[in-house]
């Protein structure tokens, strides 16, 4: 009973959220391991923030820690708003999300949706007490809030004082390619490019999965000149096994 009632709360949590997908995870395994032991704790840093270029990582790792930390009993809500602006196609290309940029005033409205609901009470309310309400609601018990792609958030400046009030037991993880700085301190980490081994097993699970069969059947040696070129981002070998399936990756890698 006990296994039955920690599944149905982890799925129901689950269920609320857009999350990344979880297949083909490769070479995240230090990476998850270092940032759940700083967010499975019940102590600073509450802000923690994964950054690097494009493409790295970053919102998959920020998903499956989303994922790990649902079952980690001293968080009792949880959150999770993205201010992508473009999301990767299995075709090989870049898609942009057709909707407004992601407010200050915008990211209250939507934590007080997903943590509270459709309040018709919150409609007349202004931002001040809005902030207000999510800010007693924190202060009050901790929450993992998670705010993806940080660095399109237009007032960004006007955002980032909010999240150090708002911390401390409520613990924030951001995604970012930008690092910011607050009075009260970040924990940042980087996320680094895949190693050589772990980008020719995401590229040939890639070309596996899209049934690009000369890379699938390509031997380690011809795979390392992907990464040759292209090095270590899972975005970019992803898209260049969507670019090989309709142009040959001869000409893929020779353009790049």
């Amino acid at each position: 009973r006990e296994q039955a009632a920690l599944m149905e709360h982890r799925q129901q949590w689950l269920h609320r959220f857009d999350l990344p997908a979880t297949s083909r995870l490769v070479g995240i395994g230090a990476a998850l391991a270092e940032l759940y032991q700083l967010l499975a704790v019940a102590q600073s840093p509450w802000i923690v923030a994964i950054e690097g270029i494009g493409g790295i990582g970053k919102t998959t790792l920020a998903g499956e820690l989303f994922r790990q930390l649902i079952d980690y009993s001293e968080y009792k809500a949880f959150a999770w708003v993205s201010a992508r602006q473009y999301v990767f196609n299995l075709g090989g290309g870049i898609t942009p999300i057709p909707r407004a940029s992601l407010s200050a005033d915008g990211l209250v409205d939507a934590l007080l949706h997903q943590l509270e609901g459709e309040t018709e009470r919150f409609v007349a309310l202004s931002a001040v007490q809005k902030q207000s309400i999510l800010q007693q609601r924190f202060k009050r018990e901790p929450h993992l809030v998670v705010i993806d792609n940080l660095e399109t958030v237009e007032d960004i400046a006007e955002l980032l004082p909010l999240l150090e009030r708002w911390s401390n037991p409520t613990r924030f993880l951001l995604t970012s390619r930008v690092r910011y700085e607050l009075d009260s301190g970040i924990r940042h980490y980087s996320v680094p490019q895949l190693s050589e081994k772990d980008a020719i097993l995401l590229v040939r699970g890639e070309a596996q999965a899209h049934q690009s069969t000369a890379i699938a059947e390509a031997s380690d040696e011809e795979l390392r000149s992907i990464y040759a070129v292209v090095g270590g981002n899972p975005l970019a070998l992803r898209l260049v096994v969507g670019w090989s399936r309709a142009q040959g990756l001869c000409f893929v890698l020779e353009d790049l």
